[in-house]
């Protein structure tokens, strides 16, 4: 009878395993952005599209307006038909994070972690912030952390925005692009080959650079910025830096960027910085681009063009948005020092 029991045991067990082993895997979680490299033709700022579906528009606040950061920073919003910059524009605690955001494939960030510390162009009063907001949330050193949507009333709803080096960090993770509402990302890769040397050439004669374009560093983008199933190709030109990230010049040369758009047979200077040649070894003059992001920001059907320049221990954030056939800056938020 023992033996009996015993076997019957055994064989439940023997049978439970199996049926574990054959339950359905969990669900990897959604992948963390990556780091910015130049050598990858695939989009940094989101999954393989074999992986990972692309994410559906979904409505942005009751009244329509859209907040947007990049990497972190607050840039702005679009709202009533009209850009909103942070550089320009005073916005509130309670109008910025009273909802929840949006990773880049649409996955709600639930939480929000920014600086009430004292230091130049943060919160007026920083002392006086952090304490109306800490009902709200938890203060962590000079940093609030607060669960998303923030539900913030009162004084602690008014507090205004700094417009200098606002940072925003989401579960402890930079984001490549964050908004209240999802905004896909069309399709892009590292073009195959760059710009006509002769029309990039004129292009960059309208800002005064005549370098040989042999000498400096190039990298195109292609993507369908307008929406017409077209590609267009976005080359950025800039002088060459060395391993240690100092630009390459000659006494008298100038550093510079450019961002070039071939659409068809029309090339378009989207955005440039040159500095002034005399900068003598001053490095704070020194400055770069890095790889863009696309997105359509306002829902025209035509994509904005965001990237970030480094400077010398700051920087900023642009947006360009093609307007009456011209780009022009619509977006500014400035980091660091």
């Amino acid at each position: 009878m023992k033996y009996k029991v015993y076997s019957m045991a055994l064989v439940c067990a023997l049978l439970l395993t199996l049926a574990a082993c054959q339950r359905t895997p969990a669900e990897s979680p959604s992948p963390s952005p990556l780091a910015e490299e130049e050598t990858t033709s695939t989009p940094a700022s989101s999954p393989s599209a074999e992986t990972t579906p692309t994410p559906e528009p979904t409505p942005a606040a009751e009244d329509g307006t859209r907040y947007f950061f990049a990497e972190g920073y607050f840039l702005g919003a679009w709202a009533d038909g009209a850009w909103h910059s942070s550089d320009t524009e005073q916005f509130t605690v309670g109008e910025v994070f009273d909802r929840d955001y949006y990773d880049a494939w649409g996955e709600t960030l639930n939480a929000a972690r920014f600086y009430v510390g004292e230091g130049p162009g943060e919160f007026e009063d920083p002392k006086r912030a952090a304490g109306l907001l800490e009902p709200f949330g938890i203060l962590e050193g000079d940093d609030f952390i607060m669960k998303l949507p923030g539900q913030l009333t009162g004084e602690a709803a008014q507090v205004n925005v700094p417009a200098y080096n606002f940072y925003v960090s989401f579960e402890g993770q930079p984001h490549y692009f964050v908004s209240n509402a999802v905004i896909p990302e069309p399709e892009w890769h590292t073009a195959d080959g760059f710009l006509p040397d002769g029309a990039a050439a004129q292009a960059l004669e309208t800002i005064g650079i005549t370098y040989d374009l042999s000498k400096l560093k190039r990298t195109a983008w292609a993507c369908d910025i307008d929406g017409d199933g077209e590609e267009e190709i976005l080359e950025r030109i800039q002088t060459t830096r060395d391993d240690n990230g100092y630009a390459i010049l000659a006494r008298g040369e100038q550093c510079f960027y450019a961002f070039l758009l071939q659409d068809g047979d029309r090339v378009e200077l989207v955005s440039s910085r040159v500095n002034d040649p005399e900068f003598g070894d001053d490095v704070t003059t020194h400055f770069a681009a890095d790889t863009p992001q696309f997105r359509d920001l306002d829902g025209d059907g035509v994509c904005e063009i965001i990237f970030q320049e480094h400077c010398w221990e700051w920087g900023y954030y642009y947006a360009f948005s093609r307007t009456d056939g011209a780009w022009k800056q619509v977006l500014c938020s400035s980091y660091g020092m």
